[in-house]
């Protein structure tokens, strides 16, 4: 499989084919059909008015794949949360301060 420069990347549908949706995870079709059957990914979801059209949807894939790295975990999560209060916290102790500030001066 050879890797295709990002800039030429596609703009990726919702629905995957197989060859797109082992591109989109960076394998090649072989190992794409591996994983799928070791379960790592979901399974594919026949389409097409006879049911022969396989596609995977990108958005269960990326939610594998968060899962299968631990960034679905709540610990994860909440340290984003907390990060964020953090931000939120320091910005209003620093908008309090410059408010003191400048209530505090001296006229001259």
């Amino acid at each position: 499989m050879s890797r295709t420069p990002v800039g030429e990347l596609p703009d990726w549908p919702r629905m995957l084919g197989r060859e797109e949706a082992a591109r989109y995870l960076g394998v090649s079709d072989d190992v794409f059909d591996q994983e799928v059957r070791a379960g790592l990914w979901p399974p594919a979801l026949r389409r097409g008015a006879r049911g022969g059209r396989l596609t995977w949807d990108r958005l269960a894939l990326d939610r594998a794949a968060d899962r299968a790295s631990g960034l679905d975990q709540p610990a994860f999560d909440q340290g984003l949360e907390a990060r964020a209060t953090a931000r939120a916290v320091a910005k209003e102790a620093t908008m309090a301060a410059i408010d003191a500030y400048g209530t505090g001066r001296r006229k001259r």
